[in-house]
């Protein structure tokens, strides 16, 4: 019997027929779903990281880990209690819901094609390849500045020059809640609640004033503290 052959006479498999199905599916689970496994193979979009998932891992593969950043935002921009490893082996697009449900694209790199949902006993052989790779995975390395991760460091910088959110989103090329998760994580490194607060704490601290603006001694007064935008 083929897989597509399965898929129709079983109720514990569900057939996703196209890339909208699929994330409604996905977001629907990742909402009520208590624990979340994903592995990512290629720059594609992962929807169930931005669909409510509060606990989880993250299992990057070694040609996505690779490009510059990547990993980095992952980390940054995951909530605390979702773990991000590098696989050492080559890995398929999966996402496992609790111990119940197991989706795998049908192309195995990306959900643009549609999807299988196994749910049950099927969804068990995809949990245990996924834990077998975990054990086996690295954890990213560990940021210079210790407490910050390099893109929090960038983040402080732009927030003591007053740039926005937006701004910053903009200038650093990642996600407005990458952003948010930065400031949060450095509000609560800070002791504040307020981006006031946040801001006077960065200029007043002299570690992170050496590390971000390390301005010469005696610049002249109104030589202006922003840098130049070329023209």
């Amino acid at each position: 019997m083929t897989l597509d052959q399965f898929a129709h006479q079983t109720r514990w498999v569900e057939h996703l027929a196209d890339e909208e199905a699929v994330r409604t599916r996905i977001h629907r689970l990742a909402c009520t779903a208590e624990f979340v496994r994903t592995s990512l193979t290629g720059p594609d979009t992962a929807p169930e990281l931005q669909s409510g998932c509060r606990r989880g891992q993250v299992l990057v593969g070694p040609r996505l880990a690779a490009l510059p950043g990547v990993v980095e935002e992952l980390v940054l921009s995951s909530t605390p209690d979702v773990e991000v490893r590098i696989s050492t082996a080559p890995l398929h697009r999966v996402v496992l819901f609790d111990d119940r449900f197991a989706l795998l694209p049908f192309d195995l790199t990306h959900l643009g094609r549609g999807a299988y949902l196994f749910e049950n006993a099927p969804a068990a052989p995809h949990r245990s390849l996924f834990d077998l790779h975990w054990d086996n995975a690295r954890q990213p390395e560990t940021p210079a500045q210790p407490g910050l991760s390099g893109r929090e460091l960038e983040v402080a910088r732009l927030l003591i020059d007053g740039a926005t959110d937006a701004e910053v989103a903009d200038r650093l090329h990642v996600s407005a809640r990458t952003v948010r998760t930065a400031v949060a994580r450095l509000q609560q490194r800070y002791g504040t609640s307020s981006r006031m607060a946040l801001g006077f704490h960065l200029a007043r601290d002299e570690r992170m004033t050496n590390v971000l603006i390390p301005a010469p001694r005696g610049r002249p007064e109104g030589s202006g503290d922003r840098p130049r935008t070329p023209s």
